[in-house]
């Protein structure tokens, strides 16, 4: 939507795998090489949410193989996060598995014994009560069409404040210290 004009700016949070950058190559490639300015919200942690206990003690992506998943929509940045790391190891998920439309989703599907896990945010798995394994620090960020930067100010006036960085602050798994810092994608 952000490459067709629909919209003035998109969260992206897509790690390039050859040069390990958060986002960058990806905002400049949607806006056809145009200089894309990034704003960072935040750094989240992301992981494998298991039953509490984890009785299939499932220790990292390698232990997904033949494993039930609760996967995120096609094209979601945590599904293409989670199709990477399981190329990576070689693992190979069973083939009957639950399609989430969010992180809370996922943590449901698992902690109600739908499936026996998946990929999501620690804040979730926690929220459900679920076990979570750490696989990843990723950058969450605004990738802003260059027409629509002068919109920016507000917005990073809102990521400054004491309230917002109060409220998320409080979730288990994101940290701040960058929020609100902006940059044109390299």
């Amino acid at each position: 939507m952000l490459a067709q004009g629909a919209v003035d700016a998109a969260a992206i949070h897509l790690r390039d795998a050859r040069t390990g950058r958060y986002n960058d190559v990806f905002a400049r490639r949607v806006l056809g090489g145009e200089p894309a300015r990034l704003v960072h919200l935040w750094r989240r942690e992301q992981g494998i949410v298991v039953p509490k206990g984890n009785p299939l003690d499932i220790r990292g992506v390698a232990d997904l193989d033949g494993v039930r998943l609760a996967w995120r929509q096609p094209g979601t940045g945590s599904r293409l996060l989670l199709n990477r790391l399981l190329l990576e190891t070689g693992a190979v998920p069973a083939p009957e598995g639950e399609l989430c439309d969010s992180h809370f989703g996922v943590a449901v599907a698992v902690a109600v014994g739908a499936v026996d896990a998946g990929l999501a945010v620690r804040a979730v798995a926690e929220a459900v009560d679920a076990d979570f394994l750490p696989v990843e620090w990723e950058d969450f960020e605004l990738a802003v069409s260059p027409r629509a930067v002068g919109l920016l100010g507000p917005l990073l006036d809102v990521l400054a404040s004491t309230s917002v960085h109060q409220r998320v602050s409080r979730l288990s798994g994101y940290e701040l210290s960058r929020s609100g810092e902006s940059r044109i994608a390299a």
